[in-house]
């Protein structure tokens, strides 16, 4: 049988636990907030239309940095590690505890009330990432790519448009005589050459997903409130909660 971890082993970690979850949260609340373009891959495609100009054409791949549940699921694994150090701490310290109950299911049996009362800043916390969470453009039909694997989007019909160059027109104003050459006015349009398709695909969330993500963040929070005022005290065992939170809120 393992030798039973102490509580002093828990408290010796649990502060190098907490700084990486809060440096990964807020790396996550900056690349949602201002690195949007990371979620998104552009394919364009240039095809004059012209034959002797085949050898102008073009194309142009910007890369996907990341997905949105990518970068969740990078946060998940660190708040599991976090979460599971605070609940083994707390269920040590007090024997107070009750259900955490979400409906009519209980989905952590036992929880104490020292942790529930700090869970409750901890996923203020994750809810404040979340609602930084870039969302699908509106006005745009995305659609899942089933190609790719995870949750990536892209634009139902490539976007068209033309590629274009400048070419000189002229008319002649006034006809020339024996006395004057003709005067011709000139100028410059602008003619479609070739046709580009641009491919857009996306790892951002949509509307309603984020919107759910924070609903469950909330069920989660709301539960956690209640389970709190429940608590009594009771003998201390191993608690582990990390995983199951992060996974009811990632899906």
């Amino acid at each position: 049988m393992a030798k039973p971890t102490k509580l002093h082993e828990i408290i010796a970690v649990e502060g190098d636990l907490q700084n990486t979850a809060n440096k990964v949260i807020d790396e996550a609340i900056q690349t949602f907030s201002k690195k949007a373009e990371h979620f998104v891959e552009q394919l364009s495609i240039l095809r004059m239309h012209d034959d002797e100009r085949q050898d102008e054409n073009t194309t142009d791949h910007k890369a996907m940095v990341t997905t949105v549940g990518d970068k969740l699921d990078y946060v998940g694994k660190h708040l599991i590690k976090y979460y599971d150090a605070i609940s083994r701490k707390e269920r040590t310290n007090q024997e107070a505890r009750a259900d955490l109950v979400v409906g009519d299911d209980v989905l952590i049996a036992d929880m104490p009330g020292t942790l529930l009362l700090g869970l409750e800043s901890r996923l203020r916390q994750f809810r404040t990432m979340c609602e930084a969470i870039p969302t699908l453009q509106p006005g745009i039909i995305w659609v899942h790519d089933g190609d790719r694997s995870g949750r990536v989007y892209k634009i139902a019909e490539p976007r068209k448009r033309f590629k274009t160059e400048k070419i000189k027109e002229s008319k002649v104003i006034v006809q020339a005589t024996k006395e004057f050459p003709a005067q011709v006015d000139t100028w410059t349009v602008d003619k479609p050459c070739g046709t580009i398709s641009d491919q857009i695909w996306s790892g951002m969330l949509s509307p309603a997903e984020k919107s759910d993500l924070i609903g469950r963040v909330d069920t989660i929070l709301r539960a956690v409130k209640q389970a709190r005022q429940r608590a009594n005290e009771a003998e201390v065992v191993d608690l582990r909660v990390g995983k199951t939170i992060v996974d009811y809120i990632l899906g």
